[in-house]
C-alpha cells in the first residue's frame, strides 16, 4: 500500500511539474524575444537564469534528469556570459527551448489523463 501511495504522490508531482514547465517554457520564449532587442534590460537575463535554476533544481527530482541537466548548463552559461555576449545567450536559450519542446510534446502522451485531473484538457495543446 505504501508503494501505491508513493507512486500516486510522484504522479501528482510530475503532473504539477509538467504544468508549471509549460508556463516556464512560454515565459522563456517571451524572454528570448526580449533578449534579441537592442539593449534589453538586465532583468531579462536574470529572469531567464532564475527560471532555468528552478527547472534544473526540480526536473531531476521528478524523473526528468536530462531536462534538468540541460537547464543547469544553460543557467551556468548565462551566469558566466550575461554581461559580455548577448547573442550567444540567445542562441543557447533557443537551443534549450528546443530541448524543452522535445520534452513537452511526448510527455503529454505519457501522462495519465482522467476526467477532472486538469491534464486531459491540456492534451493536444501546443506550447
Amino acid at each position: 500500500m505504501e508503494a501505491n501511495a508513493f507512486d500516486a504522490g510522484m504522479s501528482r508531482l510530475k503532473k504539477r511539474f509538467v504544468e508549471t514547465h509549460y508556463e516556464r517554457h512560454d515565459r522563456l520564449e517571451d524572454l528570448a524575444v526580449t533578449l534579441q532587442q537592442p539593449n534589453p534590460p538586465a532583468s531579462a537575463a536574470q529572469e531567464v537564469e532564475s527560471i532555468l535554476h528552478k527547472i534544473a533544481g526540480t526536473a531531476g527530482s521528478v524523473g526528468f534528469k536530462e531536462l534538468g541537466e540541460a537547464a543547469q548548463q544553460v543557467e551556468v552559461f548565462i551566469r558566466d556570459h550575461a554581461a559580455s555576449n548577448q547573442a550567444a545567450i540567445v542562441k543557447v536559450l533557443d537551443a534549450f527551448l528546443d530541448v524543452s519542446l522535445e520534452f513537452c510534446d511526448p510527455i503529454e502522451k505519457l501522462m495519465p489523463q482522467s476526467a477532472g485531473d486538469g491534464f486531459s484538457a491540456m492534451a493536444g495543446t501546443t506550447h
